[in-house]
């Protein structure tokens, strides 16, 4: 796999940064397990926006450890069309432990510029066959991310256009955030076109322009630049679970809201939510 034939650029300094980002090892990866994680990992590499990282029907023979950046886990169906089955972002971790030499089911495409610790799924294998806490953390890991999907295709299967939105915007919210609560006037990075958020939900680019804007008419969100700003969470939550603000209570899609506001006019809140710059997930 040339540097070329994908569009990287090789990094600056080749610093083995990926360990501390993986969230499925987290809490689990400490002394032997440790050194010999941080020795598998090669130097970082830069993908540049646009570029894949696994091709669909590519051979895949390493798991990746996304520094920084967005990708879309994508298949290109029979019919032309595309569906968006996922989108990665710091942290994530994405291999398939398909047969060594299977063909990918997906393409990993670069939405923005991408920074990426790759590893040998072979070394990795090795490495847990000596250290079962790996595994334990990756299979922990990937049923969490087993759950979300389950949802998603809940999600797609059992709710409007709205219903949809409100879901898919909530989960992004809650993985890049890490689940922290989610205040009015939650500001994140979210470099996604409507097209692409269609293509993951079933909708097209202008029905998504149009539910966004009902949700920005409404005081909810207001989505542009690469930027979402979530000024009432609770009725985006409302809408997610196609209920009354007091029925909005569904764990599976966002279990913490933080403290309610009083939006009223002239009503000015005792202890308003805040957020801090570091809270942004900045690409």
């Amino acid at each position: 796999m040339a540097f070329v034939e994908l569009g990287i650029d090789r990094p600056a300094a080749s610093a083995r940064t990926g360990l501390p980002q993986l969230r499925c090892i987290a809490g689990t990866a400490q002394g032997p397990l440790r050194h010999a994680l941080e020795a598998a990992l090669n130097p970082t590499r830069r993908y540049r926006s646009g570029s894949e990282i696994v091709h669909q029907g590519g051979q895949v023979d390493e798991c990746y450890v996304v520094i920084s950046g967005w990708l879309v886990l994508t298949r290109l169906l029979e019919s032309g069309d595309r569906h968006n089955i996922d989108f990665a972002i710091a942290g994530d971790f994405i291999a398939d432990w398909g047969d060594e030499g299977a063909a990918s089911p997906y393409a990993a495409e670069c939405i923005t510029d991408v920074f990426v610790a790759p590893v040998s799924k072979r070394k990795l294998l090795e490495i847990g066959a000596r250290y079962p806490a790996l595994f334990a953390g990756i299979a922990a890991y990937h049923h969490d991310e087993h759950n979300r999907l389950l949802e998603t295709q809940a999600n797609l299967a059992r709710r409007g256009a709205k219903g949809r939105l409100a879901v898919f915007l909530l989960q992004l919210v809650q993985r890049i955030r890490g689940n922290l609560p989610i205040p009015c006037g939650t500001l994140v990075s979210l470099p996604l076109t409507q097209t692409q958020i269609g293509d993951a939900l079933g909708l097209t680019n202008v029905h998504v322009s149009r539910v966004l804007s009902l949700m920005r008419r409404d005081g909810i969100l207001t989505m542009s630049a690469g930027r979402l700003e979530i000024h009432d969470p609770r009725a985006l939550q409302a809408i997610a679970e196609g209920g009354s603000d007091a029925d909005a209570t569904s764990p599976s899609v966002m279990p913490n809201l933080g403290p309610k506001v009083d939006r009223r006019p002239g009503i000015v809140p005792k202890n308003p939510p805040t957020f801090a710059p570091w809270e942004l997930n900045a690409v």
